[in-house]
């Protein structure tokens, strides 16, 4: 009985040494098949975006006479060539008659002044309503959070046709104040970004700023804002991104004026303009519009992801 016993007790884990080899093994051969599964998902991922660049790009150095002699795509060309970049920079087409200026410039100078400030006040602003949501209180906080909460329900096409004759009504049309004055009240979705991130923030350090006889508005220049850095550089970029591909409301409000066009609108002129060149310089004006974003978000991406994973740990 004894011995039987010892045997039982000695193979016992011999048997259970077995099972756990076997459970690795298996918990192994799924994690491999996971791995490939995934590598060549993100492949394919990778693929699907890089395309589309690689085609613009090759394209537009592709002479017009070699796309015209060809019916199938040319994935490398017989000659690489600049002349659609030269065609976009030199030709009196892509000039203003008035001020005789490079329209795709003065295009990227009106993105800036009419996108930035609207931005970046409409961020402190943001900031300012998610922080008051957080960390102050007040009667009707909870509702008046859920109203405008609500209001990222209203798509903004159903408000295009109301705003343009509101702001026909008080003169606003034909200037691009309808472009930057309603984005300097904020963003309910910056600001429901922004109070999921300060609700995460310890209460010591605001029970400290009021030890020390700091209002709200203190604590939340001195102790909110420093903290927040990264999260206001993600929505920075956002917001940024937004404006700069906004094309509806400037078409909709600047009424033809040239001058004001900004980047968008004075690209999709451009090749309209264009057309008759053929692809390349359509390629070229589309490459040329792609390199302002792509370089904030290269240049800001430490940032951007830093911020968006610290809200979403929050």
């Amino acid at each position: 009985m004894t011995d039987n016993m010892k045997k039982s007790d000695a193979g016992q884990p011999a048997v259970l040494s077995v099972r756990k080899r076997n459970g690795s093994g298996k918990l192994k051969d799924k994690s491999v098949a996971f791995t490939v599964i995934s590598a060549v998902w993100i492949s394919l991922f990778l693929l699907a975006l890089a395309v589309p660049f690689y085609v613009i790009i090759i394209t537009s150095l592709t002479p017009y006479a070699e796309i015209m002699s060809n019916m199938k795509f040319i994935w490398w060309p017989e000659t690489l060539t600049g002349i659609a970049y030269k065609e976009v920079f030199t030709n009196p087409l892509a000039y203003t008659l008035q001020s005789h200026s490079l329209k795709i410039l003065l295009g990227f100078g009106n993105t800036l002044w009419q996108v930035i400030p609207t931005a970046v006040v409409g961020l402190l602003v943001s900031g300012l309503s998610a922080y008051a949501f957080s960390r102050m209180n007040f009667w009707g906080k909870n509702i008046l959070f859920y109203v405008t909460i609500a209001t990222m329900l209203i798509p903004g096409a159903c408000l295009g046709v109301v705003g343009y004759l509101m702001y026909d009504k008080i003169g606003w049309t034909g200037t691009a104040l309808p472009l930057i004055i309603p984005g300097l009240f904020g963003s309910a979705g910056t600001m429901f970004f922004l109070r999921q991130f300060y609700t995460g923030v310890p209460k010591e350090l605001f029970e400290a700023g009021k030890l020390d006889g700091m209002g709200h508005f203190r604590m939340y220049i001195q102790i909110m804002l420093p903290l927040t850095v990264p999260a206001f550089l993600a929505q920075f970029i956002f917001s940024f991104v937004n404006g700069y591909n906004n094309y509806a409301s400037p078409l909709l409000y600047l009424n033809g004026i040239e001058e004001l066009y900004p980047m968008q609108l004075a690209m999709s002129n451009l090749q309209k303009q264009f057309s008759g060149m053929g692809s390349p310089v359509i390629c070229a004006f589309a490459l040329i519009g792609l390199l302002p974003p792509i370089t904030i978000f290269l240049v800001c991406q430490k940032f951007f992801i830093q911020g968006v994973a610290v809200t979403g740990l929050k």
